[in-house]
Parts: structure tokens; C-alpha cells; sequence
């Protein structure tokens, strides 16, 4: 068993340094500024970056999974410790990109292997639409189809949509803080993720917190519920985690592929001063990202960073774009 755990890991690094073509950067546009905190990968095409993301998760989660945990249940003084599995928890995000990477976590060793052997992982939703779980618009559909069984019932923990909306956004809140650690965050205890996936739409929404809603000032609870206007499709009511949880969480991995989202990017990057300047550009609700307090992973196409960033995509290994405060400030190319 520790053999078979050892390979898993050692799959998941030769995986890591042998994966398809990534694009590096040789510079920024002048208006674009990054956290110290937010790492930036660009990939060619939709499917590279599913794989890309599907590395990175796994990367972070064997991280965590190896870092040691003990259950409060020795007897004595002078009792050690026992050892116990590291509760992880994920939460996830709808869209196709991330469907490929479900797919892939149902059928690689490491969440067969060193998950099984190290960790407990439990998998939340970032947002869900509320329809049935049989509808073609089901977040859980898509998700436990992705995954086909590849994990127990009892760590996939569903929002339930036969309740009124208002009341499974407070039901899936509570269940969270009990089963989860927690934080403070502006006097509201609200769980914390080790990981939590994220989307992007073209209007600059993130989770199911649409703009010209009250979504996304909702800072006094960990989940509310959200209609988003009548451009959406599919025009139904969510019930989503807040920007505080997303601030929250250790690592936020942020997926988008598309050139129609290009302007939502572009306002997520720009300077507060570019911002200021161009009062056209557009102020995305993404754009609560910069509230984070851990790690921000950004995973997008080349279609999308075209004209924020200087990228050549090259099938070379290990030249992962690490774009932060300090690279390169010159003009796009």
C-alpha cells in the first residue's frame, strides 16, 4: 500500500513536468497589476488548460495531504497522538473545462492512492442552480456523472434543491461551518476552503454572484441566494458562497477559457489608477478576487490574455507563465 502510495505521487510529478504545451510571457501591459499572492498560467487551447488545472489541484491537494493532522483521541499524558486522515475540502465550480477535470479525477491513481491513504477529501459546491437533480441544468448531475462514482456519497456534500431557495442557502451555510474550520472575516465566522474552483463569465460574474444583484455585496452570511438578470441562460435562481467565503479560502484556482471573456479579464487585472482612468473598461464582480488572502491560481487561455500579456506558446516543458508584481512592465505587444 505505501508503494502503490509513493507511485501515485511520483505519477502526479512526472505528470507535472511532462504535460502539454503552456505559453510563457515576456512581459505585461502598463495598466496591468497583479498581487504579490496571484500566479497566472496561459494555455493554448481549452483542453490544455483542463489539464493544466487538473495538475495544479492535484499538486496542491498532495501538498496538503501530506502535511500531518491528529485526532484529538489519545489517552494519558504521555500518550502519542493518533494519526488520523487530513479532512480536505474542495468546492466546485459548473462549466465544461471544469468537467474535463472531474473526469479526470475519476479516473487518476492519485485520488485513488494518496488520497485514500492520507486524506479524506469532501467536495462542496461553490454555487448550484436550483432545479432538480435529474435536469439537464444540474450542477450535481454534471458533477456525479464527471465523476462516476469514483467517490462515496458521504463526502460529496449536495445543496438541497427541493427547498425553497432562501432556506438551502441557509441549511448548506450551516452544514459548512460545522463540518468545516472557520475564520473571521469582517465579524462573520465563514468556512475555509482548502481549495475552491471558480468560473468566469463574460459579464465578470464568479460563482453564481451576478452583477446588478445584491449577490455580490452580500458580505453578513456564507451563502445567499441570487436571480440573475434576463440575459442568463439558464435564467433560474442559485444559491451561492459569498465574496467573504472566496476571500477566505487557501487556494482560490480560477479557470476560464474564451475571447468574449477578454474584457471581464482585463478588469480583473488592471490597476485600481487604470480603472479610474478608463471609465469604460469594465469592473468585474471577479474582480473581489484581490480581497483573497491566500494563494490566487489564474488558468486562462491565450484568447483571453491577448492584449494584457505578451505570450508565445511553446511545447516546451516548464514554462509555466509565474506573472507577478515586478515582471516585465512594458507595453503589449
Amino acid at each position: 500500500n505505501s508503494f502503490c502510495t509513493l507511485l501515485a505521487e511520483c505519477i502526479v510529478c512526472l505528470r507535472m513536468s511532462s504535460n502539454p504545451s503552456r505559453c510563457s510571457v515576456s512581459g505585461q501591459a502598463a495598466f496591468v497589476d497583479l498581487p504579490a499572492n496571484w500566479k497566472l498560467r496561459v494555455l493554448p487551447t481549452a483542453d490544455d488548460l483542463a489539464a493544466e488545472s487538473t495538475y495544479l489541484i492535484e499538486t496542491i491537494t498532495c501538498d496538503l495531504a501530506r502535511r500531518p493532522s491528529t485526532a484529538d483521541s489519545a489517552t494519558g499524558d504521555d500518550a502519542a497522538p493518533v494519526p488520523s486522515l487530513r479532512k480536505l475540502h474542495l468546492a466546485l465550480s459548473g462549466g465544461s473545462t471544469p468537467k474535463k477535470i472531474y473526469e479526470s479525477f475519476a479516473r487518476t491513481y492519485f485520488f485513488k492512492q494518496v488520497l485514500d491513504k492520507k486524506a479524506e477529501l469532501n467536495l462542496w459546491y461553490g454555487d448550484v442552480r436550483m432545479v432538480p437533480d435529474a435536469h439537464a441544468d444540474s450542477n450535481a448531475r454534471m458533477v456525479t456523472t464527471a465523476l462516476d462514482g469514483s467517490f462515496p456519497d458521504n463526502v460529496i456534500h449536495a445543496v438541497d434543491v427541493a427547498a425553497p431557495a432562501a432556506e438551502a442557502a441557509a441549511k448548506y451555510a450551516a452544514q459548512m461551518l460545522e463540518l468545516m474550520p472557520t475564520t473571521d472575516v469582517g465579524g462573520v465566522a465563514v468556512p475555509v476552503f482548502d481549495i475552491l474552483l471558480l468560473g468566469m463569465g463574460p459579464d465578470g460574474h464568479t460563482a453564481s454572484l451576478f452583477p446588478g444583484t445584491d449577490a455580490p455585496a452580500a458580505r453578513d452570511a456564507v451563502c445567499v441566494t441570487c436571480m440573475p438578470g434576463p440575459d442568463v441562460k439558464p435564467r433560474v435562481e442559485r444559491v451561492t458562497v459569498t465574496a467573504p467565503v472566496i476571500e477566505a479560502a487557501k487556494h482560490v484556482v480560477l479557470i476560464a477559457a474564451g475571447a468574449e471573456k477578454k474584457e471581464a479579464f482585463r478588469g480583473l487585472v488592471a490597476s485600481d489608477a487604470a480603472l479610474a482612468e478608463h471609465k469604460e473598461w469594465l469592473r468585474p464582480v471577479i474582480r473581489l478576487l484581490r480581497g483573497c488572502k491566500g494563494a490566487v491560481h489564474l488558468l486562462v487561455d491565450k484568447a483571453i490574455a491577448e492584449g494584457c500579456f505578451r505570450s508565445k506558446c511553446h511545447p516546451v516543458d516548464n514554462n509555466v507563465i509565474e506573472a507577478t508584481t515586478g515582471a516585465d512592465n512594458g507595453a503589449a505587444a
